[in-house]
């Protein structure tokens, strides 16, 4: 299920209080099914706030004004759930919730949808999917881009996720994160590599804040808990560390499971959440070559005699004394920027898209 704040946040409206009255106090909300089309939706997702009683009877808003021959003005696909905009056409929720541009005038009813506002700039991308199957060169609808540095790589929001592109919720500027096929390779190594264990002593790459790999040693391992919560705005977190809840001390274990707790974020600001239980991770400890520390988990880490990934690969350092003085100066903040580092976001979706 989306998260509120992914509907209620645009360029006008960056840290939106969100709540979504569709949703139950367990996080949950109801499926419903387009008694006509068959479109099947989150009563929260799609804006429904009265569930009819006989959900068999409910239809979706396109067919409710018998608008059968609608078409997404973003996309141009027919079918899906569709909602009206404000300039009389039609839209798909999820191509508007991925263009930054595009708001919902009703939030909590998801429509009207404007598009008004959608630059001149992305209504000229084409969609890398579908404009070679095209027999003109005209764009039609508007494109998103990937979310990664500088990569242009454009598409419709409905291609890209028939090509298996990644979709993750975040925090504004992207409260849609997209990542394009040529990007998402860290996922399948990952996805892929036997992980073995390590030991006090072992030596390993791991990458800096500087986007490269240095050779490090293990110095310590240890098990850490993590926190799973659900937070009020229908996000949720499962690698919270113990001492990031505020209203319980954690010495004596963890809170039962559905207790109300305030979390500590990344941003400073404290968020409402229901906790949800405990997941336990080997940490290992790491020393770079100019001393400093940082537990690392174990899939962060490269073996010298495992396979390399090509991005791993590419980026490989030695450290040197000149090197340690460059970690934080104007050229190696320049280089983070080209590569598009990324703000730990509040809300993890690694669930929805299922974790392997």
């Amino acid at each position: 299920m989306i998260p509120e704040m992914c509907f209620a946040c645009s360029k006008d409206n960056k840290r939106p209080f969100a709540v979504n009255s569709s949703v139950d106090k367990e996080g949950l909300s109801q499926i419903l099914t387009c008694e006509n089309c068959k479109v099947t939706v989150h009563a929260s997702c799609y804006g429904v706030s009265d569930v009819p009683r006989n959900k068999k009877n409910w239809t979706c808003t396109r067919c409710t004004r018998n608008q059968l021959s609608a078409e997404c003005c973003l996309c141009c696909l027919r079918g899906g759930a569709l909602k009206p905009t404000t300039n009389g056409k039609w839209c798909h929720v999820v191509c508007a919730l991925a263009l930054p541009e595009v708001k919902f005038v009703n939030i909590h009813k998801r429509e009207p949808i404007n598009v008004d506002t959608i630059t001149v700039e992305r209504a000229r991308l084409k969609c890398m999917f579908c404009q070679p199957l095209q027999n003109s060169d005209k764009s039609y609808g508007a494109c998103i881009q990937c979310s990664n540095g500088r990569c242009t790589s454009s598409f419709h929001v409905t291609c890209a996720y028939a090509a298996g592109v990644m979709f993750e919720t975040s925090d504004w500027p992207y409260p849609v994160y997209i990542t394009c096929n040529k990007h998402n390779t860290k996922e399948k190594v990952a996805r892929d590599r036997e992980l073995t264990e390590l030991k006090v002593g072992d030596k390993a790459y791991v990458k800096h804040k500087n986007t490269r790999y240095y050779l490090c040693n293990i110095v310590k391992v240890e098990g850490q808990t993590y926190y799973s919560v659900d937070f009020e705005d229908g996000s949720f977190s499962d690698d919270l560390y113990p001492e990031d809840l505020d209203n319980y001390d954690v010495s004596d274990g963890p809170p039962p499971v559905g207790a109300k707790v305030w979390v500590k974020w990344t941003d400073g600001d404290l968020y409402g959440a229901t906790f949800r239980g405990t997941k336990d991770h080997c940490m290992y400890t790491i020393e770079m070559a100019d001393g400093t520390e940082k537990p690392h988990k174990r899939d962060e880490l490269w073996l010298q005699t495992e396979e390399l990934p090509k991005q791993v690969k590419s980026r490989l350092s030695t450290a040197t004394e000149r090197r340690f003085n460059l970690f934080y100066d104007d050229e190696i903040e320049h280089e983070i920027a080209e590569h598009g580092r990324r703000v730990k976001p509040k809300i993890s979706y690694s669930k929805l898209l299922g974790d392997k």
